[in-house]
């Protein structure tokens, strides 16, 4: 199996699994200001995100981390971050999981930052990585092929 070979003693039980894939796919329209607003959680709470293939991580203010049940918001490594206004103090996070509609992603990288900003929590590339994203006619398409364990 996947070029190794194991030998077994004859009335050896056998089990075995395997991974049939599942094509995932969830579509946001765009706003009139052809911004791609959705809803989903983080950490099994709900969360408003401004998807953002332009941000490096997913973001968040200390006010919507704090919403999300972060002591104080401000649980990581503290750093610094460029925003469109200037640097910034925000602290580097873990997040447990990551879910729009059924695409969900376990630990991800994310940033908290200092303030009220940003004003929705910036779904980045930390999670758009591993999905194809096309945009269409005011239509994004996130699609991700996902294992479904099956066993015999």
């Amino acid at each position: 199996i996947n070029g190794e070979q194991k030998s077994y003693a004859p009335g050896t039980g056998i089990t075995t699994s395997y991974q049939k894939l599942v094509h995932v796919r969830e579509q946001i329209m765009a706003d009139t200001r052809g911004m791609f607003l959705t809803h989903g959680s983080i950490n099994g709470r709900s969360a408003r995100f401004l998807v953002d293939t332009g941000a490096t991580m997913v973001a968040m203010s200390a006010a919507d981390a704090n919403n999300l049940g972060g002591k104080d918001g401000l649980d990581g490594e503290q750093t610094q971050v460029s925003t469109a206004s200037g640097l910034a103090r925000a602290w580097r996070v873990k997040l447990r999981s990551v879910k729009l509609g059924q695409l969900e992603q376990k630990n991800i990288d994310a940033v908290v930052v200092d303030g009220n900003y940003p004003e929705h929590i910036l779904l980045g590339m930390t999670f758009l990585e591993r999905l194809k994203v096309t945009k269409e006619s005011g239509k994004m398409t996130l699609e991700h092929k996902m294992s479904a364990s099956v066993a015999d």
